[in-house]
């Protein structure tokens, strides 16, 4: 019998499908782990806008009406959501004189929300 070189189709087969399944594995999680960091980021921004209001609050005894009024006097500018790079993804869901509760849509489409204690 002659001996041959190289590899048969079923071998190049079965490579190919396991290149696929690795691949596959590794694009779900790749996406998994960069939704967890835009999420990471969004409440990063939270808080960061947090401050911003205690700080409005304790100089004018109230919070703003909106979002916006924290610029330029307690934010330099409001954080863009690193999804949509859009500052209107943070808004006011409550608010009175004294109280609020702020959030941001997360990628999973569900709501990430702080308020003050």
């Amino acid at each position: 019998m002659k001996k041959q070189n190289g590899f048969s189709f079923i071998e190049l087969l079965v490579t190919i499908s396991i290149i696929g399944i690795i691949a596959a594995v590794g694009l779900a999680t790749y996406s998994t782990s960069q939704q967890k960091s835009r999420n990471t980021k969004r409440k990063a921004d939270l808080k960061q806008i947090q401050v911003a209001l205690e700080m409005c609050r304790s100089e004018e005894g109230t919070y703003p009406t909106g979002l916006n009024d924290l610029t330029p006097d307690y934010m330099g500018e409001l954080p863009e959501d690193p999804e949509t790079g859009e500052s209107s993804d943070y808004y006011f869901s409550e608010r009175t004189n004294y109280t609020y509760t702020i959030c941001a849509d997360e990628a999973e489409l569900e709501t990430i929300c702080y308020s003050n204690p």
